[in-house]
């Protein structure tokens, strides 16, 4: 499993190599998406022209947002003397079917809004601290104690590991490989198997690919905004920031596809296996 695993990694990291032009169209919509998202959160709804830019910028984000999707399910999907592995055929046909994509996300997007409601009920409250702070005595001359420290608040823990479990890899893993059905097998067929690619999804070597795709897309550019310039000065550290933001974007873009293309490539192994 292991040696497959990698096989599929490898394979998608090459093709995506080799796929230059579309690797550079997928950045370009990337940016375009992530400007257009921009302009949405920074535009005050207030004139007529302002409301007529968030209407636009509210269509554009999903759709480029599920062309994108649409282009990294369907790059290893196709052999790559093909028409479809081309750049400007692969975006078109991306464009053309990504309807497909959000009409089989409905059902993950409606979970995930009934999960979240269902774990927005969740108290938040901590739990009461156990033991009292131990009170001086006037004139005693004792040292003040130490804090008691807090014991831990075990149920918020559990929380957040069940709110990572489930938007983090259940509802991401679940939509990705009904994306890959639906472009390898059309909407109507994906719609009658989703429950077999559902289960399929969760299977050891599907799951350790996503993982290997979360440390790209997720941890590696978690730490490197996080990191810190050794010099102090405005200007560096804006300008670290800026190079930072750019580059975990990068990071988050194609550790996103080549995960994508890789478990596009075990489907298209399974599938000839059989």
């Amino acid at each position: 499993m292991i040696k497959n695993v990698i096989a599929s990694v490898g394979a998608a990291a090459r093709r995506l190599i080799s796929n230059w032009q579309a690797s550079l169209l997928i950045l370009g919509l990337y940016l375009v998406m992530l400007l257009a998202a921009y302009l949405f959160l920074s535009t005050m709804v207030a004139t007529v022209g302002q409301l007529i830019i968030n209407a636009i910028t509210v269509l554009i984000v999903p759709v480029i947002f599920f062309v994108i999707q649409g282009m990294a399910v369907r790059y290893m999907a196709y052999d790559p003397g093909a028409d479809q592995s081309r750049a400007v055929p692969l975006m078109i046909s991306s464009l053309k079917g990504f309807w497909r994509l959000v009409v089989i996300s409905i059902p993950v997007f409606l979970l995930a809004w009934l999960l979240v409601y269902l774990l927005g009920k969740i108290p938040a409250s901590t739990v009461a601290v156990a033991h009292e702070a131990v009170r001086t005595t006037a004139g005693t001359g004792r040292a003040a104690p130490r804090p008691v420290p807090q014991p831990t608040d075990w149920r918020g823990v559990a929380v957040t590991a069940l709110q990572f479990l489930l938007f983090g890899i259940v509802l991401p893993l679940a939509a990705v490989n009904l994306w890959i059905a639906t472009a390898r097998e059309g909407l109507g067929q994906a719609i009658k198997r989703a429950h077999r690619t559902l289960y399929k999804s969760f299977a050891p070597g599907p799951l350790l690919i996503y993982l290997i795709g979360l440390l790209l897309f997720g941890l590696v550019p978690y730490l490197l905004v996080g990191m810190r310039p050794p010099i102090k000065g405005e200007l560096i550290e804006v300008g670290q920031l800026g190079v930072q933001l750019l580059v975990a974007a990068i990071l988050i873009l194609f550790g996103w596809i080549l995960t994508l293309g890789a478990l596009t490539q075990r489907q298209n192994l399974e599938a000839a296996a059989k």
